[in-house]
């Protein structure tokens, strides 16, 4: 529930902006997820991520922006208290989508075959520090994902967009899993919810 309702605002503010017309909802199963919440101040976000305009950097055409998603992941799951002199950092190294376009099959095989029209890689590489006052690291969590979908020749414009969605969808979905898990393990003295 909590990542649906994250990625159903950057998708309609996203879509907004375009002026175009929104792809259909496509709902992103979620259990509800707690909010983590860390002693000190903060967060504090570090966007290094390079959005490209050029091609084979494809990230302002999906229908759900990955470095979007992933700033919402960042203020609605992680709480600092304020408390303290330690400070919660987040690091958005990469939130890239790359489209690779494979070489097409000629002839009359290539006709009646559904081939691959597109190949896109979303990547996301995120870290989590907690710093004390003078800049130096106490905890680091870390996560640097991939995910793959293949659109087909035959897909319509409705099926192209729903797995562009789900493609940053499930990405965000497992960064979540594993940057929970590794704030768990090396954030324990900072964590005041279990």
């Amino acid at each position: 529930m909590f990542l649906r309702t994250v990625f159903a605002a950057v998708a309609v503010l996203a879509l907004g902006a375009c002026g175009s017309t929104p792809p259909p909802a496509v709902p992103v199963p979620q259990a509800a997820i707690p909010v983590i919440g860390i002693a000190g101040l903060g967060p504090v976000i570090e966007d290094r991520s390079v959005v490209s305009n050029v091609d084979p950097h494809v990230e302002r055409l999906m229908p759900l922006n990955l470095n979007a998603a992933v700033h919402a992941w960042v203020g609605n799951r992680l709480r600092a208290t304020g408390v303290g002199t330690n400070t919660l950092k987040v690091i958005i190294k990469d939130t890239s989508v790359i489209e690779t376009v494979p070489p097409k099959q000629g002839g009359l095989q290539g006709l009646v075959s559904d081939q691959i029209d597109a190949e896109y890689v979303a990547t996301v590489d995120v870290d989590v520090l907690m710093q004390d006052a003078s800049g130096a690291t106490l905890g680091h969590a870390q996560a640097r994902l991939s995910h793959t979908r293949q659109i087909l020749q035959r897909y319509s414009l409705e099926e192209r967009n729903t797995a562009w969605h789900d493609l940053v969808a499930d990405l965000v979905r497992d960064l979540d899993q594993s940057l929970s898990r590794e704030i768990q393990t090396s954030f324990t003295p900072w964590i005041v919810n279990r």
